[in-house]
């Protein structure tokens, strides 16, 4: 079951049509906004301090001996599949001194409500890590933050006070 950030369940897969979408209108025109999606489970990361994304607790369970080998098949698959379909950022943190490789990385990813097949990869992982009794939740957000990081399919982006994170 996946947790959406209003509270609400919904199984995996289902569609909630209407929610995705929003119109915002501006002072010269309407603007279709885009709604950023990211996963996550309950434990907190040490570097960003927010909720750890799936893909770094699919990592993590994936070397547990619990695991089953069709779950553990699986994980292998589908983190292979977003290594080479997702790129990996340079950089994590949005300060542009010299030495930003020693600054905390605080920016955190976010798919792009367009990016369909990385979207249902991410629902696999969340169907796998559910069945290990990680809570995963949905968040929504049009705002993600100070953006550190953009391509066709995610944003990674410092989040601003009032991201949910």
């Amino acid at each position: 079951m996946i947790h959406t950030a209003g509270g609400s369940q919904r199984a995996p897969g289902s569609v909630n049509h209407g929610a995705d979408v929003r119109l915002v209108a501006t002072a010269l025109s309407p603007k279709l906004c885009s709604v950023y999606i990211r996963f996550v489970v309950e434990s907190i990361d040490t570097d960003s301090l927010v909720r750890r994304g799936v893909v770094l607790a699919a990592h993590e369970l994936k070397d547990e001996p619990r695991v089953s080998d069709d779950d553990r098949k699986a994980l292998r698959q589908v983190l292979r599949w977003l290594d080479l379909h997702l790129t990996v950022p340079s950089r994590f943190n949005r300060t542009t001194s010299k030495g930003y490789y020693r600054r905390r990385a605080t920016a955190i990813s976010w798919l792009k409500d367009t990016a369909a097949e990385h979207l249902a990869q991410m629902r696999r992982l969340a169907e796998i890590l559910d069945r290990y009794g990680h809570r995963v939740s949905m968040l929504r957000e049009m705002r993600p933050g100070y953006v550190v990081h953009e391509d066709e399919f995610q944003v990674v982006a410092e989040p601003f006070a009032d991201t949910t994170t």
